[in-house]
């Protein structure tokens, strides 16, 4: 089978600009803000230090967050804006948004150990505190206004005391209930006498303060006498985060130099020195090639780290020395702007303020065989691992293609982020919704917007063509209050001719679900539906009525689901237990894959360290019984139904001579490790397959020059 790779599309991956963890123990959340201010949600799997992406909330131009906190399972974001805002996470939408006294621009925050209150430091000196209980977010009151600007913010884990580390080279610590300074202290400035900026600040448990500067040293103080008990000059540039375990025993520090050094506490054994203790440098490791500039521990000891160079890594605490750092590509939500019209041939792209579509040319059209964009994965090692026969390796896919092309580009008029887009599989309509509007567009015969339309902002919107069965092209989306609505497209399309309806449902009484993603059956038959809490149902659009309900397979990640291309089955892949199910849509019948091919499954997936996050699930629509799963430096070809049951298998079998079982041995999987950086993969009409890459010496380009550092010998 040809493969169409695409190296070509510009994709700018964005910087890491803050990271935080919630409370869990068992299954953490990690919360990551970029320099598009968007940000993404990853969730523990459960195992060694694997992390799984979930979903992205979307930003607003102009905007840079610099702080992320949890309180409990209520995230809060603050921006140069001198905006808050608090965000339902499921749902991608704020739940409120508070503008700092004079829209100052905010700098630093911390929430208390209670999760009753919240601090903010601003570009002004001011220092305002604001309620968090009752689920609000109320404005308090202002503390002592200091003379710069609030860098960093840590309150202490039992007082009423905050910590503050400020650009006028000075550290600071207030006391809530007093609105008092009762502490100030001086820090060392560099030879040309300018400013030290205390760019991060932790208020210990017994009274210590922990502070990285600008000098690249972290120091260790009372917070009492003000005095300096340690200091370690660990870093050539300045130290931008500093992370501390749970057990407030191990700590982490970071900066430009892009080298992260773990320290830990040592109990002094001297005579006459029980109870006391200091703090040595344990080790350092460089995961990252530009500026760390944000660190996180979670409660079940993992290290996570992100910054300049946009790779999110991930580090067992107690093993950060011994092993690597699992590294997650920056591409991992980008899986979700790409969608593929498979009967048109084109690729949809969905920046974060435009669209565009390509191209490409099948085979079976193409006369520039000189400039091939396409290359053939080992059809061997395929043919010799079973999914792919003899007679498919002799077909016409494996010849030549032509250059893909940029069919047009739509920019969005408003400043907000697209929240989603989608395309018809003839690729004749588009949509795309920011959290406001949404838009339509007709592609032929001229690119023409025939609606745009005020509507909450939703999660997705998916896109059904003419066929057999249902002969109306519809629109489908999720409003962000819950629901589904739809609209039919007549044709010829004219302007404003699209209107949205609540999709009706008959015979069920069924509360509003608020979802999260939508998908068509091939045939328009069936839509599902997965809600925030990753429930899929189905629904019979020609009914009207609610089709089926699959159990929940997990609630901490949503599965890959894909229809096949007969629209008989729904196939849906877990990432979080690699749990294989098929779902046959005629019989209402779920059924799940033999262990001992999960188990194969599983060590394909698992074969290197760390676990391997699934992006997609697809299918092929001339290779009867086989889909691929992929992640970002494999491809996993399963075939998940035996052979011989179809029509084309029978004759191949005559030919070949070759009576096969239809057993549980024909099922099989090979792994196909020839890419890397993989972003989105998808499979035409004619089964050919479009790769989209972006290889890390592409990306670095991009990229901003990195500190120099002398090495030995060079």
């Amino acid at each position: 089978m040809d493969v169409h790779r695409l190296r070509f599309i510009d994709l700018k991956p964005k910087a890491i600009t803050s990271l935080a963890f919630d409370s869990s123990l068992d299954f953490p959340r990690l919360a990551v803000s970029r320099s598009d201010a968007s940000i993404e949600i990853w969730r523990y799997i459960g195992t060694h230090k694997d992390f799984c992406y979930c979903h992205t909330i979307p930003g607003r131009e102009g905007i840079s967050i610099e702080s992320l906190k949890w309180s409990g399972d209520r995230l809060f974001s603050a921006d140069l804006s001198g905006t808050i805002n608090e965000w339902r996470v499921n749902s991608l939408l704020p739940v409120q948004s508070v503008v700092s006294k004079g829209s100052t621009p905010i700098w630093s925050m911390d929430i208390n150990s209670d999760g009753s209150s919240l601090v903010v430091g601003c570009e002004n000196g001011e220092v305002c505190l604001y309620d968090l209980s009752y689920d609000a977010l109320i404005y308090s009151r202002t503390l002592v206004k200091q003379d710069g600007r609030i860098l960093s913010l840590s309150w202490h884990p039992t007082a009423p005391r905050i910590a503050m580390g400020c650009a006028d080279s000075t550290l600071r610590v207030l006391d809530t209930e007093t609105n008092r300074s009762i502490l100030r202290i001086t820090m060392d400035k560099n030879s040309n006498e300018e400013n030290t900026l205390v760019w991060s600040v932790k208020f210990l448990s017994d009274d210590t303060i922990v502070s990285g500067s600008s000098l690249g040293s972290i120091s260790f103080w009372n917070s009492k006498y003000g005095t300096l008990k340690q200091s370690f000059s660990l870093h050539n540039a300045d130290l931008l985060t500093i992370a501390v375990n749970s057990e407030e025993d191990i700590l982490f520090a970071a900066g430009v130099d892009h080298k992260i050094v773990r320290l830990k506490r040592v109990e002094k054994r001297g005579k006459g020195e029980a109870g006391g203790y200091f703090w040595v440098q344990a080790c350092d490791v460089r995961p990252h090639t530009h500026d760390v500039r944000s660190l996180a521990v979670s409660r079940n000891g993992v290290l996570s780290s992100g910054g300049v160079d946009t790779v999110l890594c991930f580090n067992k605490v107690e093993e950060f020395e011994k092993e690597m750092s699992l590294r997650q590509s920056p591409f991992a939500s980008w899986n979700e702007r790409f969608q593929l019209a498979p009967r048109g041939n084109i690729l949809l792209f969905c920046d974060n303020r435009s669209l565009k579509l390509w191209k490409i040319t099948p085979q079976s059209v193409s006369t520039d065989h000189s400039s091939s964009t396409v290359c053939s994965p080992d059809k061997d090692a395929l043919a010799k691992s079973g999914l792919i026969t003899h007679k498919e390796m002799e077909s016409d896919l494996f010849k030549a293609s032509g250059l893909p092309i940029l069919l047009l580009e739509i920019k969005s008029p408003s400043a907000q982020h697209i929240v989603c887009s989608g395309i018809s599989d003839d690729g004749k309509l588009v949509a795309f919704s920011d959290p406001e509007k949404i838009w339509v567009y007709s592609l032929e015969p001229k690119v023409t917007c025939i609606s745009t339309q005020f509507l909450p902002s939703r999660a997705v919107a998916i896109f059904s063509n003419n066929n057999s069965i249902n002969s109306n092209t519809s629109i489908a989306i999720c409003p962000s209050d819950g629901g589904i609505k739809i609209a039919s497209v007549p044709s010829p399309v004219t302007k404003d001719s699209v209107i949205f309806t609540d999709m009706e449902i008959r015979k069920k009484k069924m509360s509003i679900r608020s979802y999260i993603k939508l998908k068509y059956s091939p045939d328009g038959k069936y839509l599902l539906a997965m809600s925030e809490k990753y429930r899929v149902l189905i629904f019979d659009t020609i009914n009207g009525t609610l089709f089926a309900t699959l159990p929940r397979f997990d609630n901490t990640f949503p599965p890959s689901l894909s229809f096949t291309a007969s629209s008989e089955s729904l196939l849906i892949f877990t990432s979080g237990d690699r749990e294989f199910y098929k779902f046959n849509l005629k019989k209402s019948e779920l059924k799940g894959l033999g262990r001992p091919f999960l188990k194969d499954i599983a060590m394909r997936v698992c074969s290197r360290k760390g676990l391997s996050m699934t992006l997609g699930l697809n299918t092929f629509p001339t290779l009867h019984g086989l889909c691929m799963i992929y992640d970002w430096d494999r491809l996993l070809f399963v075939r998940y139904e035996a052979k011989g049951k179809h029509k084309e298998d029978k004759e191949e079998e005559e030919v070949i001579g070759k009576k096969r079982s239809l057993g549980m041995k024909e099922l099989s999987s090979h792994c196909v490790k020839d890419y890397r950086d993989i972003v989105y993969a998808g499979v035409l009409d004619c089964g050919e397959m479009v790769l989209v890459e972006k290889p890390w010496r592409d990306r670095v380009t991009a990229l901003p020059p990195t500190l120099k550092i002398d090495k030995y010998g060079q």
